[in-house]
């Protein structure tokens, strides 16, 4: 597996723009927030492959009352087009996703590590880690995997669907429990 790194921000300003590295250290890309049609405008994330191509969008589609429970998201970008979901059930007690990207199933869900898989037609594809005090945020993802693909591009902006889930799990599991 091929190995990147880039590292997070506690405020996220409408500027900012996050380097991705691989493991030589050089920089593949940008990641910072975007705006797609109908998905929330806090909750949209783009990543810009190095070489100047049009970003990735990956976006939390507007919610609605019956959509509380169950978040839906959307990915697009050059030629590329993915529909994800909260798995019913499961997204009670960890974070799990699935849908289709360019045609092939995809799950995204928590280990028991608090780390992010990411498996393609059922083969783990990805591997994402985040470093709470440091703010890094570590991808292991499959040799063959490109950096400009959409592939790459949802790996790396998983665990941004990750932050947003846990932030708003605290806050359904506070107003439960307390």
């Amino acid at each position: 597996m091929k190995s990147y790194d880039f590292r997070d921000t506690i405020h996220w300003g409408s500027e900012r723009r996050l380097r991705v590295d691989n493991a030589a250290g050089e920089q593949v890309g940008l990641i910072g927030r975007g705006s797609l049609e109908g998905c929330e405008r806090k909750n949209t994330f783009a990543y810009w492959p190095e070489g100047g191509r049009e970003p990735y969008l990956l976006g939390i589609r507007k919610r609605g009352i019956t959509d509380l429970l169950a978040v839906s998201y959307a990915l697009t970008g050059p030629g590329s087009a993915g529909s994800f979901r909260d798995k019913s059930g499961n997204s009670l007690l960890y974070f799990c996703v699935t849908g289709m990207l360019d045609g092939v199933e995809v799950r995204i869900e928590e280990n028991w590590d608090e780390e992010l898989e990411i498996k393609t037609a059922g083969r783990l594809t990805a591997l994402i880690k985040q470093e709470g005090f440091s703010l890094r945020t570590a991808l292991q993802i499959d040799e063959a995997a490109e950096e400009n693909s959409s592939l790459f591009a949802l790996s790396l902006m998983a665990v941004f669907m990750f932050n947003v889930y846990k932030k708003e799990s605290a806050f359904i599991e506070e107003l439960l429990f307390n």
